[in-house]
Parts: C-alpha cells; sequence; structure tokens
C-alpha cells in the first residue's frame, strides 16, 4: 500500500513538472507549513521549489524566493522547513 501511494506521489509531482506554466503567479503550490507567525507555501517550478511568504491574514510578505533567498531572508523560518516532516493524509 505505501507503494502505491509513493507511486501516486511521484506520479502526481511528475505531472506538476511538466504542467505548463503561466506567470509566476500561477505556479502550483505543492506544500504549506504554517508557523506561529507566517505560513510558508512551496510551489513547483520548471527551476525547482519556490517559497511564499504569508502572515495568517493572507498578506505577502514575500512571494516566489528561491532557497537561497528563503534562507538569507529568513534564516529561522528555513531552517524550520529545512527540518519539517511531511505527513500524508488519507
Amino acid at each position: 500500500m505505501k507503494r502505491m501511494r509513493s507511486l501516486g506521489v511521484l506520479l502526481l509531482l511528475a505531472g506538476l513538472l511538466t504542467a505548463p506554466f503561466g506567470n509566476a503567479d500561477e505556479l502550483p503550490a505543492i506544500g504549506q507549513l504554517e508557523t506561529r507567525e507566517y505560513l510558508i507555501i512551496v510551489h513547483v517550478s520548471r527551476d525547482g521549489p519556490l517559497y511564499t511568504i504569508k502572515t495568517h491574514d493572507e498578506t505577502v510578505v514575500e512571494a516566489h524566493l528561491t532557497e537561497q533567498l528563503l534562507a538569507t531572508l529568513f534564516p529561522e523560518l528555513y531552517e524550520t522547513l529545512r527540518w519539517a516532516i511531511a505527513e500524508f493524509s488519507e
């Protein structure tokens, strides 16, 4: 069962990576991490993951940051994201 779930996730990601992308505002979100202060939304792009930082009232603080920019501008959020564990819900 876990193999089927893993295969499904891989196929979903493969489909997202080959999907045509419009402008930067239309990048598909593949995950989200919530902290006390922020929401970190992970987007998929042709060049790798991009990160959008929002407050809980949906105000965009920074949009479509590369991993390097995220680490530079928000080092604590970057470290939190690095050690986060994703969990599949059924």
